[in-house]
C-alpha cells in the first residue's frame, strides 16, 4: 500500500495512512515518514492496534529512546522505555478523585523532557483506551509562532536562557507529591529560549510549563515575558486539537511543539495511553 499524507492543522500536523506498525517498516517507508515528520511536526497514524514491543520497535527507528522519569515510580511503567499515562491501576480500577498518579500537570502546555539537560526530540503516544468524550490533546506550533512574532519581540528573545524545573512545574500544576530525593534526581536545567531545529535549522520558541525563569531577569519581568510568549504561541491559529480514537498513534516533535491534555470525566471513564520518547541530540545551551 502506498503511503498517503493528508494535512490536518492550519500550520502543521498531518495524517499518515498506508502503514501497519505491527510489521517491520521498510527503509523507503521510514524515509517517507521521516520526511513528513520534518515537514509537519505532528503525525497521526490511525488504526494501529500495537503492543508495547511493537511501539518500542517503531519508535527506535527515529533514534535512541529515553528512560521515563516515572520508571518504577508510583503509577509509572515497569519498562524503562515506556511512560504510562492513564487513570487505571494494575487491577483495572479507576484512580480515586485527586489521586497523585493522575498527573494534573499534563493539562498545562509543556514540551516533554525540557527539564532534562538533553531534552527530548520526539514523543509517540499510543491510545489504548479512550473516553467517549473529552481527553483530547492540543498541540501548539512554536515554529509558526516564532515566524509570526513581531521583530521587536524576536530581538528581545534571541540569546536568552531559561531555567526549566519540573518540580516547580508540578507544584504549579497542583502536584505536591515531591520529596527531597526527587528534587535531587531532577534538578533545574538551562535551555535556550529560541532554538534552531536540529534537522533543518528553522527557529522556534522553546517554552512551556517547565520553563520556570529567564536567567538573570527579575521574577516579575521573567514571568510576564514567558506568559506573553505562551499566550502568543497558543492562540487558535497555531493550535491543532486531536480527538482520540482507540489505536491512534500520534507522534510529535518536541523541538517544535508544546501540548496539553484536555479534561474528561475521569471518575467514570478510563483513558490509557502509552508513550515512548526519542532522545534529543544534545543540550540547547
Amino acid at each position: 500500500m502506498t503511503i498517503s499524507v493528508t494535512k490536518l492543522g492550519k500550520t502543521f500536523a498531518a495524517e499518515i495512512r498506508g502503514i501497519d506498525l505491527r510489521r517491520a517498516i521498510s527503509a523507503d517507508d521510514q524515509a517517507a515518514i521521516q520526511s513528513a515528520f520534518n515537514e509537519y511536526g505532528i503525525l497521526v497514524l490511525p488504526d494501529q492496534d500495537i503492543d508495547d514491543d511493537q511501539q518500542i520497535a517503531y519508535s527506535r527507528g527515529f533514534g535512541a529512546l529515553e528512560t521515563s522519569v516515572r520508571y518504577n515510580q508510583p503509577g509509572g511503567s515497569t519498562r524503562p522505555e515506556l511512560s504510562y499515562i492513564g487513570n487505571v491501576d494494575p487491577e483495572g480500577k479507576l484512580y480515586p478523585v485527586g489521586d497523585k498518579r493522575s498527573l494534573p500537570g499534563t493539562q498545562r502546555w509543556h514540551s516533554d523532557s525540557s527539564f532534562k539537560t538533553i531534552p527530548a526530540y520526539a514523543s509517540l503516544l499510543s491510545a489504548r483506551i479512550v473516553p467517549p468524550t473529552g481527553g483530547e490533546t492540543e498541540f501548539a506550533d512554536l515554529r509558526a509562532a516564532w515566524d509570526a512574532l513581531p521583530d521587536a519581540l524576536k530581538h528581545r528573545a534571541e540569546g536568552l536562557v531559561v531555567e526549566h524545573d519540573i518540580i516547580k512545574s508540578r507544584k504549579k500544576g497542583g502536584d505536591e507529591n515531591t520529596d527531597e530525593s526527587e528534587q535531587k534526581r531532577l534538578p533545574p536545567v538551562h535551555q535556550a529560549l529560541v532554538r534552531p531545529h536540529p534537522k533543518n535549522g528553522r527557529k522556534a520558541l522553546y517554552i512551556g510549563a517547565h520553563a520556570a525563569h529567564i536567567v538573570g531577569w527579575p521574577d516579575a519581568e521573567s514571568d510576564a515575558f514567558l506568559a506573553e510568549l505562551t499566550d502568543h504561541a497558543t492562540q487558535p491559529d497555531f493550535v491543532y486539537r486531536h480527538a482520540w480514537t482507540a489505536h491512534d498513534l500520534v507522534m510529535w516533535d518536541n523541538t517544535r511543539a508544546v501540548h496539553r491534555r484536555r479534561p474528561w470525566n475521569a471518575e467514570v471513564h478510563p483513558r490509557v495511553m502509552i508513550r515512548t520518547t526519542v532522545a534529543g541530540d544534545g543540550p540547547t545551551v
